[in-house]
């Protein structure tokens, strides 16, 4: 998730989300319901921020990735049997949390072949500037995914890319990255 804002405000904001985000999760056992309750319990109370979200829950029995997305920019598959990169439930999205408790958010479940990496990113990366002022974009954090070989190699290529492209300008925005892959085998 991300929250809109900076600072100790946004800080708490955050802290909050991560608690709030467990009990929702631990009571509705459908992923999609249980970010309606998130919801419904960030629109209560009175701040002006929102949160883009993206919620993936992992089944690692059936291989399955379930995903909510609120706003937030949609992870990234890349498929290992083809090397195709696609965006996971881009149709789906919904307003990020904390606009209107009458959003309904849908969930969308994908099944996790062999090899397959997943990658969830904030627009830290994707709107950090080079000193010419162009953003480094989702085309290239796409790129680097097509030419990984699984999670560590993903995240390390894209982190190095993002220094390279920014040539040591100060830092504007959060930067978080997350990936995973299934196990080749």
């Amino acid at each position: 998730g991300d929250v809109a804002g900076h600072g100790v405000p946004a800080a708490l904001l955050m802290a909050r989300l991560c608690s709030e985000t467990r009990y929702c999760l631990v009571t509705d056992i459908i992923p999609s319901d249980a970010i309606n309750s998130l919801n419904q319990q960030l629109t209560k109370q009175t701040f002006s921020f929102f949160i883009t979200f993206a919620l993936c829950v992992l089944d690692p029995i059936r291989h399955e990735l379930t995903v909510v997305n609120a706003g937030h920019m949609p992870p990234l598959l890349r498929r290992a049997r083809t090397g195709e990169v696609e965006e996971i439930a881009a149709d789906i999205s919904s307003p990020p949390l904390g606009i209107d408790s009458g959003i309904t958010y849908e969930q969308a479940t994908i099944t996790l072949e062999p090899g397959d990496t997943v990658v969830m990113y904030t627009d830290g990366i994707s709107e950090c500037p080079s000193p010419a002022g162009t953003q480094y974009g989702i085309d290239r954090i796409r790129q680097m995914l097509a030419n990984s070989t699984g999670a560590r190699d993903v995240t390390g290529r894209i982190l190095k890319d993002v220094i390279a492209f920014t040539k040591g300008m100060p830092q504007e925005d959060d930067t978080c990255i997350v990936a995973f892959s299934r196990n080749a085998n």
